[in-house]
């Protein structure tokens, strides 16, 4: 009998809602606030149904009997969009729309796209370079630098410098058999050995200049590549190509290539060295941080999904003590109706009196189910991030509202401790704190380094090879060749920077270690409330449904009293009445009290959020 009561209770209270919004007084036509093309189950935003029908809200004009104006509390309603909406849409629309919830999401991203980030520090880095240099070098020495003299002063000039001639040795050069260099050598004045005389221009001595002009081509490439645990190297490779002043002269041997390496390698039980120094922790700092925002996220889903469940569930709990007062009104008014027809017969005046106190009294009552319900509703829209317009009427929790969930302490701590968002966040701050700590300790260490690099390289002066894969068949036959090995050590006299960090990271590590004890008895506390919570609950709406049900017995019994013209007055109705009212608001209020101790225990447990992401 109960079930069919709240069942009817529900379907009452919408008829209700939809009176209050489409009715403008007794007078008026009814006239619905939405387009009268929405039909009566039609699907309106995100997925939620808008009650709109005219031929709907004209039948519960008719079963209700309710066709006041607008006013208090249920003229807010006027011109709003009214839906309904399930348990599972509004945790869904919550999700898709609340705004911490997004800022988490976004926040998660960042911290994966920082932890790729970090994570290219151990990928190679190719570097290439092309380049062009130009060089134009003139020497110092006055007579051969630049024409200074005219063909009048020649011979006296000459003269003058004939000492200097002399005193200047030549080498001869032969490559292949092909004279490369002729030097101008003088044995006298005027006598060239060579049988070339360059500085006859147009007839006369001038002085030439040793003036070269290079022009040297570049092409670099280089591989670097940081290897786990500190060590570090580095590949280099270089071909050069120098431009002849002359095109197709002796100067085309003019290809050269180099090719270096080097290797920077900690020592063990040193600075950077091992899975902690300087590089390698970065990575392993950005996992944990994005693991925390994972967690921080979840946190944020978790708790907006329990706000927005107990925010859907009080909506129920006003709708439900709403209609139950419209009930008690409605009841109210009919032994008002009574009352006045017997007056004089069986009843006083001052009877009448108290009835149509009772009926003000009910009246007001109404009002505030009416006022309850809607910032219920606004607080529930709130939570769904809609509109101002808009007024949620929750349907389809009939079931949910009878269901008993499956209860467990023992599996129920088990999940807390394995998936509550907030308890896992603080074992990531333990995670990182700790991590944080071996790195100070492995800063702390001597800072002692293997250092190596071997290069081979190919001089362009004076001579080159004449084509690419020449210079390149001979990378490893170089001109010059070196090597290096060396041991660097470095350390701040007293290395007290790094002491004082490591023993703040130890402090903050055993700090963290601190906080994951107190998250855990945290965590035991609230799961062990929300169960008790879950049983009182239970326990009490066994009792209230017992007390509704005798509450109900005897306002019947008093009826039939009082119709066989027995001695119970209309206030003894009444009385039996507001019983009726009163057990129907315990009944109301211990059936949502269950169902938010449950939500509880799940947000406790960290599941109320796995239904909607998963790591």
């Amino acid at each position: 009998m109960f079930a069919n009561k709240l069942i009817l209770s529900q379907a009452a209270c919408l008829v209700l809602l939809a009176v209050s919004v489409c009715a403008r007084g007794a007078d008026n036509a009814v006239e619905a606030p939405l387009p009268a093309a929405k039909s009566f189950g039609a699907v309106g935003e995100a997925g939620m149904v808008v009650v709109a029908d005219e031929k709907a809200v004209a039948q519960a004009v008719l079963e209700a009997g309710a066709a006041a104006n607008l006013t208090g509390a249920a003229a807010f309603l006027q011109g709003k969009k009214i839906l309904t909406v399930t348990l599972g849409e509004a945790l869904r629309t919550a999700y898709d729309k609340n705004l911490q919830i997004r800022y988490g999401r976004k926040t998660y991203d960042i911290a994966d796209a920082d932890l790729a980030g970090t994570k290219s520090t151990f990928m190679p880095v190719l570097d290439f370079s092309l380049s062009e240099s130009y060089t134009d070098t003139y020497t110092r020495k006055e007579w051969i630098v630049r024409k200074r003299y005219s063909s009048e002063k020649l011979q006296s000039d000459f003269d003058n410098f004939e000492g200097a001639f002399n005193d200047v040795t030549y080498t001869r050069i032969v490559i292949d058999n092909q004279i490369v260099i002729t030097p101008e050598g003088y044995s006298g004045v005027g006598a060239a050995a060579s049988g070339i005389n360059p500085f006859v221009v147009e007839g006369g001595w001038d002085y030439a200049s040793y003036h070269t002009t290079t022009k040297y081509d570049n092409f670099g490439a280089s591989l670097s590549q940081q290897i786990p645990w500190g060590s570090f190297l580095g590949l280099g490779f270089s071909t050069g190509y120098r431009k002849p002043q002359i095109p197709d002269d002796f100067w085309q041997r003019c290809w050269v290539a180099n090719v270096s390496a080097n290797l920077t390698v900690p020592l063990p039980w040193c600075k950077d060295f091992g899975p902690f120094g300087a590089t390698d922790v970065m990575p392993k700092l950005a996992e944990i941080t994005k693991d925390s925002a994972y967690w921080q996220w979840r946190s944020g889903v978790n708790s907006n999904l329990l706000e927005t469940s107990s925010a859907y569930w009080e909506t129920v709990r006003a709708l439900h003590r709403l209609h139950a007062t419209s009930a008690n009104r409605r009841n109210v008014a009919t032994i008002a109706a009574k009352t006045a027809e017997l007056v004089g017969r069986r009843t006083t005046a001052y009877g009448k009196a108290q009835v149509d106190a009772e009926l003000a009294r009910v009246k007001l009552l109404e009002e505030q189910a009416w006022a309850a319900f809607l910032i219920a509703s606004n607080r529930l829209a709130a939570a769904l991030d809609a509109g101002g317009d808009t007024v949620f009427v929750p349907s389809g929790y009939d079931a949910l509202l009878r269901e008993k969930a499956t209860v467990d302490s023992v599996s129920s701590l088990a999940k807390a401790l394995e998936f509550n968002p907030d308890l896992m966040l603080v074992k990531e701050g333990e995670k990182y704190s700790q991590t944080w700590y071996k790195h100070n300790i492995n800063q702390a260490r001597p800072d002692l380094k293997l250092m190596t690099s071997l290069s081979y390289s190919q001089n362009p002066y004076p001579f080159g090879y004449a084509k690419f894969k020449d210079a390149m068949g001979a990378l490893f036959d170089p001109d010059t060749e070196s090597a290096y090995v060396g041991l660097q050590f470095e350390v701040p006299w007293g290395n007290n920077v790094a002491n004082e960090r490591e023993r703040q990271a130890k402090d903050g590590y055993e700090q963290a270690k601190n906080a994951v004890k107190l998250q855990k008895n945290a965590v035991r506390r609230n799961v062990n409330d929300a169960l008790a919570g879950v049983y009182s609950a239970r326990s009490r709406v066994d009792v209230a449904t017992t007390s509704r049900q005798l509450a109900a017995l005897a306002l019947e019994n008093a009826q039939k009293l009082m119709e066989a013209a027995s001695r119970v007055t209309e206030f003894e109705i009444i009385e039996k009445n507001n019983d009726v009212l009163q057990a129907d608001y315990e009944l109301i209020d211990a059936l949502i009290v269950e169902k938010k101790a449950v939500e509880q225990l799940r947000a406790a447990e960290g599941s109320l959020a796995g239904g909607f992401m998963e790591k």
